[in-house]
């Protein structure tokens, strides 16, 4: 695995933005064990929440910077300051409510910061602009008929998925103009370490080891899920292809694993752990409009050689053990 991730991607520096979040910590903390140079850029005054982090996923090396992301001239200095060859944009809102407060909180973390972005490397000569990641979700599809391709026309019903969909046109704008080198790597559900449990996966297992009985839907709903370690895997041999002037599709729907049911899931992390709780099926009721069926197709990343292996029961395991060795991150 680290010889085929870092293919084209040794000696250079890769920056890692929303390092203190989930992803971002995650793929900052594979990168470094692969050996790459690393910087993490996040909000001002997180340095230490992200060296925490950082330290619960074993990675304590990664060089830190802070900055305000949503404003142009700090982006520029970053790149003038760092001069990466990857920026792996993972920095944003990730809050999925409906409430309309919701609106301004990810217009702000997720299309402000990639306007700031972008902003910084129109003003840069083509030749110092780095070769940019930028992770989307199967949340832009949103209401949109299956299968979900990568021309399909998305309808996204929340304000996070709406953003999200906001900054994968402007990303592509850019591509098609020639301001970037760049991909959107569309994901289905990812899990694993650090995710706020406010997420299925980290709900359910912070629940188990709370000893709190577990209340879902009937979780007839069927799912493709990524690991987080694969998924960073995936977003790196992403930008190593565009390095090496590969051609690299401006939005990629990301390899995920087979299909799996929300309650069979629910079964099999609750068989990782013993068996501390209970499931109670049936106790919420479906989500109004929410499609039983419902991921992104990846076939075109399939043909370029991009697939997921992780197996879920193995990597439920590490996510569950993070988990039980942080409780501090959920308390």
């Amino acid at each position: 695995m680290r010889e085929a991730l870092l293919a084209g991607l040794e000696r250079k520096l890769v920056l890692v933005t929303g390092v203190h979040g989930f992803l971002g910590a995650n793929t900052a903390a594979l990168a470094h064990r692969l050996g790459l140079s690393v910087v993490g850029i996040d909000l001002p005054g997180s340095t230490l929440l992200c060296r925490r982090m950082l330290a619960s996923l074993a990675c304590e090396g990664v060089v830190l910077d802070e900055a305000d992301l949503t404003d142009p001239a700090s982006w520029l200095a970053i790149l003038r300051r760092w001069r990466p060859d990857v920026v792996l944009h993972l920095a944003g809102q990730t809050a999925r409510g409906q409430d309309s407060a919701e609106w301004p909180r990810c217009l702000d973390s997720n299309l402000g910061t990639t306007i700031a972005l972008l902003t910084a490397l129109a003003t840069s000569t083509v030749n110092d602009r780095p070769v940019l990641i930028y992770p989307g979700t199967q949340m832009e599809y949103g209401l949109a008929p299956m299968p979900w391709g990568e021309e399909s026309v998305c309808r996204p019903h929340n304000a996070y998925a709406a953003s999200k969909l906001a900054s994968t046109v402007l990303v592509t704008s850019g591509i098609r103009t020639g301001l970037l080198k760049a991909c959107v790597t569309r994901f289905a559900l990812v899990f694993g370490p650090a995710q706020h449990p406010t997420m299925f996966v980290p709900e359910l297992i912070v629940s188990a080891l709370r000893g709190d009985n577990f209340k879902m839907t009937e979780g007839l709903q069927e799912r493709r899920f990524v690991f987080v370690e694969e998924a960073a895997g995936l977003m790196l041999k992403v930008a190593a292809r565009l390095l090496g002037a590969e051609p690299v599709c401006p939005i990629l729907n990301m390899p995920a694993l087979k299909p799996t049911s929300m309650r069979n899931l629910a079964a099999l992390i609750l068989g990782v752990m013993g068996h501390p709780v209970s499931v109670e099926l049936g106790a919420l009721p479906a989500r109004e409009g929410e499609p039983l069926r419902a991921w992104p197709d990846d076939h075109l990343a399939e043909t370029i050689g991009l697939t997921a292996s992780a197996a879920l029961e193995e990597s439920l395991g590490k996510t569950i053990a993070w988990y039980r060795q942080n409780a501090w991150f959920y308390a």
